[in-house]
């Protein structure tokens, strides 16, 4: 009776005629290039950030009255984000305004005098030094206006920095000191962020340095919500990191829709080039 022919014995077989066969899988080779899916582009990682960003300190020393926006709330342009206390800076104002007529009437009164004293002199009734007393008074007179002028006009940007404004349409991200808390001049209030646009902030091979422009059209596709974006390459970096070998560029993204929030993540779809057929 024959014994079935076991793929034991047909490797045997093979091996004393002197031919191996192994699969794909337990040569240890890669399969042709055509059993492969072909690749349609790599991806690098990406990060969202504001287009801009703005911590905003108090200008003067007071408390905090009211803030106008919550936090996450959308503002524009010029819009008042924060009342502070204005009543002590007002009476300030007053008195300065007070301090300025003050000095203008002095002012004058100098004038006035000095042509009365040259005119008195040329008559013989008064000497050369009542002359120069007067122009002394005139300009005096004239030091102290220029002074209660400048004190006037730091009297009224005090008033008109209790009012901080904001110097770009965005989103309030956080508010660093409470109402009624008190404040002094250059301590942080609020962090806003303009998010109408985004960059997109991620790291290129430094091979692909010359080989990427400003201004060219990428896609970006983000984790959180799934949909691709597209924008144009805004900055690149002047240097490539030695240690890394990677370069960094910014791609500026449309926000207007408010669909995306800056600190999300994704991926930059860089195509591949086509390869040429064998010949």
């Amino acid at each position: 009776m024959r014994s079935p022919i076991t793929s034991k014995s047909l490797f045997v077989l093979l091996v004393i005629s002197g031919f191996t066969f192994l699969p794909f899988h337990l040569s240890g080779t890669e399969p042709p290039p055509a059993a492969k899916e072909e690749s349609r582009g790599e991806l690098v990682k990406t990060v969202l950030f504001p287009f801009k960003e703005a911590i905003l300190s108090s200008m003067v020393e007071t408390s905090i009255r009211t803030h106008k926006f919550k936090e996450g709330e959308r503002f524009k342009k010029g819009d008042v984000l924060v009342d502070l206390n204005d009543d002590a800076f007002k009476q300030k104002l007053i008195k300065a305004k007070s301090a300025c007529l003050e000095a203008k009437s002095g002012l004058a009164f100098a004038d006035k005098n000095l042509i009365r004293t040259k005119d008195l002199n040329k008559r013989g009734l008064q000497g050369l030094q009542d002359v120069e007393r007067s122009e002394l008074e005139l300009d005096i007179a004239n030091s102290k206006q220029m002074f209660q002028d400048a004190n006037l006009q730091l009297s009224q940007q005090d008033l008109d920095n209790c009012y901080v404004a904001a110097p770009f349409s965005g989103r309030v991200v956080k508010k660093m000191v409470q109402e009624h808390e008190f404040v002094r001049v250059g301590q942080p209030m609020l962090q806003i962020i303009d998010d109408n646009q985004l960059l997109a902030v991620m790291h290129l091979p430094s091979s692909e340095r010359n080989k990427i422009k400003l201004g060219e059209n990428h896609s970006v596709q983000i984790d959180e919500t799934g949909t691709v974006h597209e924008g144009a390459i805004y900055e690149i970096a002047g240097e490539i990191d030695a240690g890394s070998r990677t370069f960094e560029i910014k791609l500026l993204i449309d926000n207007k829709d408010s669909s995306l929030t800056a600190g999300m993540t994704g991926r930059l779809i860089v195509p591949q080039k086509e390869k040429e057929p064998v010949k």
